[in-house]
């Protein structure tokens, strides 16, 4: 499913509606049979939007309001301060100020040397006072973090796949290290030069401690597929950690007098 707004459309002889994300339509699909004929004569598809002028249902509000009232305290409550706006807008290396707000956030709670993560929303954390709600505006996903040893090979097959949505929101920043992107004579995107961000080339034989959620983990949908392959191998002594992104975002959040809106050390992108 691709979260758009796809009304009705006939697809191969096949009837197709999507009602776009996140809750914004309800899908109603209208069919016609003649019980006689034993046979289909009609079949349709719309949209509904779910906005302000649906009204709430009654008997569901009062199962469920005191959630809702509970959820909305959450919400409003104050969560940090930051020095400046935290976006997710890209530096064109894949690294935002909100990837790596998240990224650190992973690093400090998994003890991992290197992160590879990027933005999921466009959501933002605005400058000065912010709230739950900005939190949960930038990580709404309930994502585990994952631990694997990688070593130089492991890194490049992973970094050069992920170049695959170089200049799309796909396209994952990193923390830890820092890499050289460059086009070879095909082409292609390959690595090289990996290093720690103090400058320390990894060694060929040298394996680190690399963090991703859980989504990636699990080839976000097959687009990822090295990061699962490098996961599942052996030597990577794989662990899945109890941590969820989200609550390792509110805890380092917590731990810091004011947010910089830093942005980490990334990829060198050459272009020829």
């Amino acid at each position: 499913h691709t979260h758009e707004a796809i009304e009705a459309e006939i697809i191969n002889g096949i009837l197709y509606s999507q009602p776009a994300a996140h809750g914004n339509y309800l899908g109603r699909a209208d069919l016609l049979f003649d019980k006689s004929a034993k046979k289909l004569i009609k079949r349709d598809a719309r949209l509904i939007a779910v906005d302000e002028n649906v009204e709430v249902d009654s008997e569901l509000y009062e199962k469920f309001g005191k959630a809702l009232a509970d959820t909305e305290k959450h919400l409003n409550e104050s969560a940090g301060h930051a020095k400046k706006e935290i976006n997710p807008d890209p530096t064109g290396s894949g690294q935002s100020s909100v990837q790596t707000l998240i990224a650190v956030a992973i690093a400090e709670a998994s003890g991992a040397d290197a992160v590879i993560h990027g933005t999921l929303t466009r959501g933002r954390i605005p400058e000065g006072d912010f709230y739950n709600r900005h939190v949960w505006g930038i990580v709404p996903y309930d994502n585990q973090i994952g631990l694997a040893s990688l070593g130089v090979i492991e890194l490049q097959e992973i970094l050069e796949e992920n170049a695959n949505f170089i200049n799309s929101w796909r396209f994952k920043g990193v923390f830890g290290i820092t890499y050289t992107l460059k086009k070879d004579k095909a082409g292609k995107w390959k690595v090289s030069d990996i290093k720690r961000v103090d400058g320390r080339k990894l060694g060929p034989s040298e394996r680190i401690r690399v963090a991703f959620n859980s989504h990636d983990l699990a080839s976000g949908g097959g687009r990822f597929m090295a990061i699962r392959k490098a996961c599942l191998d052996q030597k990577a002594k794989f662990k899945l950690l109890p941590t969820d992104t989200r609550s390792a975002v509110f805890d380092y959040i917590k731990k810091q007098k004011s947010l910089n809106g830093e942005v980490s050390p990334c990829a060198t992108i050459i272009h020829d």
